[in-house]
């Protein structure tokens, strides 16, 4: 029998804010969309008790679970659901402590309870992803989005070129990059191709310094992949 302790992701990130900064972006969901929740329908209840609800439209999946402990400034804990087979049921438990670090954060996540080394290796990947995107956000005003369609890298970035490109383009690669101005920012966008005959867009917007732009450039971008993907079809 493994021991089921074993299964456990535990990863850890050095963010260059305040403690109390960090704690309101997690208490706002951020570190769900940065783990590819979509804003627009994230359903937050941030007390002990509360219950939460995002969506993956990307996947195609929900999650949902509960908030076991808040401390302000210092922990969260909240049940997950590892599998997404209906009906959803929160079996694991993700922890995450900050400790400040002058002007600084030490961020630790831990989460465990998984029952299989292939379930708990899914979710490191996406833990460490997502906790990397929230960092640069909150440090750098950096969004970063990757979204998988099934269509040719040849299609998918015809359409893009249409449908996001906006201002000067700095750099054009057919099918493999866009870099473009938006007023005082930049987007790159970054093409690849997928095993299954899919693609895939990594898009990369720059210099969003302020909370608003962060918002309402993401809920824009979500709107038109989740739209493009009614198009172009989502990878399986």
């Amino acid at each position: 029998m493994h021991d089921q302790n074993s299964h456990e992701v535990r990863t850890e990130k050095l963010i260059k804010k305040p403690v109390g900064e960090v704690f309101r972006a997690l208490s706002e969901g951020l570190l769900f969309m940065n783990c590819g929740a979509d804003s627009e329908s994230i359903k937050l209840d941030f007390r002990v008790g509360g219950k939460y609800r995002i969506d993956f439209k990307q996947y195609e999946i929900s999650n949902l679970g509960e908030f076991l402990e808040i401390v302000p400034d210092k922990k969260i804990v909240f049940s997950w659901c590892s599998s997404f087979d209906q009906p959803l049921t929160p079996d694991t438990k993700v922890t995450i402590d900050l400790f400040p670090d002058g002007n600084k954060t030490r961020l630790l996540l831990v989460h465990t309870g998984f029952k299989s080394e292939s379930v708990r290796a899914s979710h490191q990947g996406g833990w460490e992803s997502g906790l990397t995107d929230f960092t640069n956000e909150l440090q750098e005003g950096k969004l970063r989005m990757v979204r998988v369609f099934g269509a040719p890298v040849t299609k998918l970035y015809e359409t893009c070129k249409d449908r996001m490109v906006k201002g000067e383009i700095l750099e054009n690669v057919p099918n493999k990059k866009i870099v473009f101005n938006w007023d005082s920012t930049q987007v790159t966008l970054c093409f690849d191709e997928e095993d299954d005959g899919g693609s895939s867009v990594e898009l990369i917007h720059d210099h969003l310094n302020t909370k608003t732009l962060l918002k309402s450039h993401r809920a824009g971008w979500q709107k038109i992949t989740e739209a493009m993907a009614e198009t172009l079809g989502r990878s399986s």
